[in-house]
């Protein structure tokens, strides 16, 4: 006999007669599956730059913010350094970013994005666009903004609850 709880939702499978946990009624199993789905639609826009999709956000980060510190673009990923210092080397290495000593902090390295990756955001961003636009073809721009504001309260109160577990 299987586990059988009563605050998971299940059914029995007609068939077979199988307990089948309804998963799809949790918010973070169908979050972890819409994001599995995407990010291989992700993998094939970044892979031909050399990109992962992780790699591809901190690029854009160095991007918007040129000159800040490896520390200072951690905290605007929310990644902590043992994270993002392999990510910039990476990038580094295939030449879409540049560290230099700071100017204001010679313990520190700014971080600047180089032509080679102004040109790989160049071609990645049109095909970044297609997608989440076929992502969100369905919505309305107002189901769309409602999506976005209820997955980034997702992410506070997940990030709340973290603190307090």
């Amino acid at each position: 006999m299987g586990y059988s709880d009563k605050n998971l939702p299940s059914k029995e499978d007609e068939k077979t007669g199988r307990l089948i946990v309804e998963m799809d009624t949790h918010v973070g199993y169908q979050l972890r599956r819409t994001y599995g789905a995407v990010r291989k639609n992700l993998i094939k826009i970044f892979g031909d730059e050399g990109l992962a999709p992780g790699q591809f956000s901190i690029l854009m980060l160095i991007a918007a913010n040129p000159g800040h510190t490896q520390t200072a673009i951690s905290e605007l990923a929310r990644l902590d350094r043992s994270t993002i210092v392999p990510t910039i080397s990476h990038l580094e290495k295939i030449g879409l970013v540049e560290r230099q000593k700071s100017k204001t902090d010679a313990r520190a390295h700014a971080v600047y994005i180089t032509r080679k990756g102004q040109e790989a955001l160049g071609v990645i961003a049109p095909k970044l666009k297609q997608s989440e636009n076929r992502l969100t073809a369905d919505f309305s721009e107002s189901e769309k903004e409602a999506f976005l504001a209820a997955l980034r309260n997702i992410e506070r109160l997940a990030l709340m609850q973290e603190e307090e577990i």
